[in-house]
């Protein structure tokens, strides 16, 4: 099967059938050798990030109601390769489309006439930057979704989120018992990794396409974790030999990152489906960790032989994700308000549960991987309204850069500020 036509068949299965990224692309390039992946990796990421601003450029050029969405598709990943892939040659990406139409039986010369019309045009943009309808189409960002964030942010923000890109790093963190951050740096760049610092502490990030099959990282010489869910998981460290509760943990990573930074405490870590609690335990075995237990366990069902048994209790919540649309693009055009009033309210019941496991004078860690008010701030106001034991607390062991990211003693990560993924962050106290 030709590298076009796996693209195609992986865009289609993202775009129409709710396939994730991620997942689609580990399946659909098994077997394939680095260029190809690479060359797919990027045309479909690309795509689907850029799907607002290639069907402005395609659809003034068709009669959409009766053009086959298979066309579509077509144009948009040729669209893709005119516009913003400098190594595929104009009349390459023109031919190859038009063969891929051949070989699907559909109206290869309506491809050629349209994508040749695409490459003679160039890319349109509208004017007025500043324009909510304009930024949708330059940054391929859904009209409601650059409102909502106007709403809960700000106009600044709002055009900060859609101009950012993201670097295509990745980050890690060493794990302590083999070896540390200058060592690892070291080894990797060895390797050929690109190498820099992270935002914390002790933290890498790398640009290294086997990061997460290399046997370093199978034999558990560093974790790979965003720097947000680090944050997180500093925010929940308890005492020296302290109980932790991780709530919603897999794939364990905040879990794993607490258990290497305190040996002495005992971590309990919860995820509703078995399979997932696997995914924890094999994070455990790789990084090797002995002060773990795992559970199968529905955080929506209250424990009542856990009601006030740990000094730190972790929620990193079922969320919209909206954080994290800038390496899994497909979200943005997904998520709807309908779907984020029904998280915040299964966030809320959590919530409900977890207030009534920390101990008195415990903490309440409270975290997401998005970008959405309803689900952040006014999640943990509404806690505190309903819950005046508890109060807010800055997060300890940050840097000072970040932790002026706060506001109100609740932390948004914003991907601009840091390169981060869009996260947020609140460290609560119960009194004494």
């Amino acid at each position: 099967m030709t590298a076009r036509l796996v693209a195609y068949e992986a865009f289609r299965e993202i775009l129409h059938y709710g396939g994730y990224s991620n997942l689609v692309l580990k399946k659909k390039l098994s077997g394939y050798g680095e260029a190809d992946k690479s060359f797919v990796t990027a045309l479909v990421y690309g795509t689907v990030e850029k799907l607002i601003t290639l069907d402005y450029q395609i659809k003034p050029l068709l009669n959409i109601n009766k053009t086959p969405q298979a066309i579509m598709d077509i144009l948009r990943l040729g669209a893709y390769q005119l516009f913003y892939m400098n190594s595929v040659p104009d009349f390459a990406a023109c031919s190859q489309m038009v063969e891929l139409a051949k070989s699907l039986g559909l109206n290869a010369s309506l491809v050629n006439g349209v994508m040749r019309n695409l490459a003679r045009k160039g890319l349109n943009l509208p004017a007025g930057s500043d324009d909510i309808d304009a930024l949708s189409v330059i940054y391929s960002i859904p009209v409601y979704l650059l409102e909502k964030w106007h709403n809960d942010y700000g106009g600044e923000v709002v055009k900060n989120l859609a101009r950012f890109r993201h670097d295509n790093l990745t980050s890690i963190w060493p794990n302590p018992d083999k070896t540390d951050s200058k060592a690892l740096s070291d080894e990797l760049k060895r390797i050929g990794a690109h190498v820099l610092p992270g935002v914390l502490e002790n933290t890498l990030k790398v640009g290294f396409a086997a990061v997460a099959r290399h046997d370093l990282y199978k034999s558990g010489y560093y974790s790979i974790q965003g720097e947000g869910a680090i944050i997180a998981s500093i925010a929940a460290m308890p005492p020296e030999g302290g109980t932790v509760l991780d709530m919603c943990a897999a794939p364990g990573g905040k879990s794993v990152y607490i258990a290497k930074h305190n040996k002495e405490c005992e971590i309990t870590a919860w995820d509703l489906h078995p399979h997932r609690v696997e995914l924890i335990n094999a994070n455990i075995k790789r990084i090797g960790c002995d002060n773990i237990t795992t559970e199968a366990q529905d955080a929506l069902v209250f424990r009542r032989d856990c009601v006030e048994r740990f000094d730190s209790v972790l929620v990193d919540a079922p969320c919209s994700g909206l954080g994290t649309i800038w390496t899994k693009p497909e979200i943005r055009y997904r998520i709807k308000q309908q779907d984020i009033s029904e998280l915040a309210r299964t966030q809320e019941r959590i919530l409900a549960n977890a207030v009534r496991y920390v101990k008195k004078g415990g903490i309440l860690v409270y975290s997401t991987c998005t970008l959405s008010a309803d689900e952040n701030e006014r999640a943990v106001e509404k806690l505190l309204a309903q819950h005046p034991e508890f109060s807010l607390e800055s997060i300890p062991g940050i840097p000072d850069d970040v932790k002026q990211a706060e506001r109100g003693k609740m932390l948004t990560l914003f991907p601009y500020l840091f390169g981060t993924e869009g996260f947020f962050v609140a460290r609560l106290r119960r009194c004494e």
